[in-house]
Formats: C-alpha cells, sequence, structure tokens
C-alpha cells in the first residue's frame, strides 16, 4: 500500500507506450553517439578489460559507505537527468521513478528509505518497481537499532569495474568472500587498511589515530543517506528504530550478511 502523503507512481505508470518513447529517444542519442544496435542487451560475452573487473549494467544499484558519490556513479536522491547525456540509464529506467517530459528522466530516491523487492508475495500486496511508501519493517521490543544510513549509488552506464573499497554487499551464504568482510562492527587497524579507513572514516566507531569500525547490520536494514522529501534528514552512519509507523504490523523479513570490500578499485570522488 502507497502512503498517501508521499511521492507515489500508479500502477500502470510503466506504460509500453511510454517506456518504448522514452527507449527510442534514448537509442537515438547513443546512435547520434555512434552506437550501434543492441545496446540494451550487450553481449555478455564482451571480455572485460581486467580479469579483477566485473560487468555493471546501467541502473545497478550499490551500497557504500563513503559520503560522497564516487567518479563514474550518481547518487540516488532523484534528480532530474537528460535522456541525451545518460541514454543507457534512461533506457534501463524508462519513467519508473516519474514522468518528466520527453526528453528528461528522474532517478530513485532513496534518501532516508530503504528498498524492498517488488512483486506480490504468497498473501500480501503487490508493489511495482518505483513504488514509494511506508516501511516495512518495526522496531524490535529491545529498542534496539534497525537501520543504518548509506550511500546509494546508482551506476550511470554499462561499464567493467573492480568492486569499489567501501562498498557494501548483501551475500546469501553465511560467510565473508576473499577481500570483504562481514558488516559486524568489528574495530581494526588503521595501519593495516588506510585506504578502507580513507573512505569511511570513523562514522562507524574507532578512536581515529589507531582504530576505526566497520559498520554493524547485523539484523539491521541499510537506508539511503540525505533528506527526501517530507522525511527526517539521514546522516550517514545514523542509526534509527524503525522503518514503519508503530500503529503497522512488522511484514516478514529475510535476513542475509552484509558485507564491505576490503579491497578493490579506489573510490575516486566525481
Amino acid at each position: 500500500m502507497t502512503n498517501s502523503t508521499e511521492p507515489s507512481i500508479a500502477s500502470g505508470a510503466f506504460t509500453g507506450t511510454r517506456r518504448s518513447f522514452i527507449q527510442t529517444s534514448a537509442g537515438l542519442a547513443l546512435a547520434a553517439a555512434g552506437v550501434g544496435p543492441g545496446w540494451f542487451a550487450q553481449d555478455a560475452s564482451a571480455a572485460p578489460p581486467t580479469r579483477e573487473a566485473e560487468r555493471v549494467e546501467a541502473g545497478e544499484l550499490r551500497l557504500f559507505g563513503g559520503d560522497y558519490v564516487p567518479k563514474d556513479w550518481l547518487g540516488c536522491t532523484g534528480q532530474e537527468l537528460s535522456i541525451k547525456d545518460y541514454p543507457e540509464l534512461a533506457g534501463a529506467l524508462g519513467d519508473a521513478y516519474g514522468e518528466q517530459g520527453p526528453d528528461r528522466f528522474r532517478l530513485p530516491d532513496l534518501r532516508g528509505r530503504a528498498v524492498a523487492g517488488s512483486g506480490q508475495a504468497p498473501g500480501g500486496s503487490a508493489y511495482d518497481v518505483g513504488e514509494y511508501g511506508a516501511g516495512l519493517a518495526r522496531r524490535s521490543s529491545d529498542e534496539l537499532p534497525a537501520t543504518l544510513a548509506l550511500t546509494y549509488l546508482i551506476s550511470p552506464r554499462y561499464q567493467y569495474q573492480k568492486a569499489l573499497i567501501g562498498e557494501v554487499r548483501p551475500f546469501g551464504f553465511d560467510f565473508a568472500p576473499r577481500g570483504w568482510a562481514i558488516c559486524n562492527g568489528l574495530t581494526l587497524s588503521i595501519g593495516q587498511r588506510i585506504h578502507l579507513f580513507s573512505v569511511i572514516g570513523t562514522r562507524f566507531g574507532g578512536d581515529g589515530i589507531n582504530t576505526f569500525g566497520l559498520p554493524d547490520l547485523r539484523s539491521r536494514t541499510p537506508l539511503g543517506t540525505g533528506s527526501g522529501p517530507e522525511l527526517e534528514p539521514t546522516p550517514i552512519g545514523s542509526r534509527q528504530n524503525d522503518l514503519a509507523r508503530p500503529d503497522e504490523g512488522r511484514r516478514p523479513r529475510l535476513n542475509v550478511n552484509f558485507c564491505i570490500a576490503l579491497e578493490g578499485e579506489f573510490p575516486r570522488q566525481g
């Protein structure tokens, strides 16, 4: 159910006509730039420039422990963009996050918000991609913080890139892969992880002289940092107690393993 006091995308806003129009405009922009047909479904066999790099899709979301937007990424702050400037991203998103006219589109606004899966769970309500609404979780009885604010990023184009140092990802297994660490609030030595410290600082703990802390996402939901429309400011690293209003019941959840990248591409500021 959509909160009537917040921006909402009505069911069916993803119409074929409007979607096709945006994708056609984006395709024309790519053609003008010398990009051939087939850009919506790039060849998955295309070789990345290095073995460590991975394919990143236009419109792919990432969580980040830094308080800035790295080069080659955009922040998820609901901003309007030109289809001509970002044709791949426009073609991927369409008007899911709001209609802005024939030559513009809008990014998702995750300031102060958490993400939830779209679709309809058995016995539950249906949620469309791009739909804004109230939180789907409530505070626990012990009053411990239920959320942690991080920076949401979105890829503006198809690209190959290593994982960003300080990037946070959910995993479906119960261990940290090589080059990653579980987001459990552990205190680390600055001298041993100087690059990660330079990205996230002490906003998650540590004395800033010898130590710094990792984000603690155990039993917590990541929120986007910033000040979204009609929402309280959400500074990066802040912790809140709930996502839903007090009179709303708790929705089912799925616990996964959040890990932070210790190695990879250093996230240069854009």
